[in-house]
């Protein structure tokens, strides 16, 4: 990114877009989306409408690393259904 900083939305993008990827449970369909959200983010870039870059939100983050979790917390996460 440090190359090409137009491009920092559109890798954010595609990061979020693989993220996104994980709750698909067949993995050929995670490949499928991803590669469908690379593709149209290419005809993007070559039509010259980059993303324009995401704010992130600096104070948020250093907050929530003073944040002292509760004992249980660190311990193996329990899936609400």
């Amino acid at each position: 990114m440090r190359e090409r900083p137009q491009l920092a939305g559109t890798f954010v993008a595609l990061r979020a877009a693989e993220l996104a990827a994980r709750s698909l449970r067949d993995p050929q369909d995670q490949r499928r989306f991803v590669a469908k959200v690379r593709e149209l983010l290419a005809d993007d870039i070559q039509r010259g409408e980059t993303m324009t870059p995401v704010r992130l939100r600096e104070r948020a983050r250093r907050q929530s690393k003073d944040v002292q979790l509760p004992e249980r917390s660190r311990e193996a996460p329990e899936i609400a259904r």
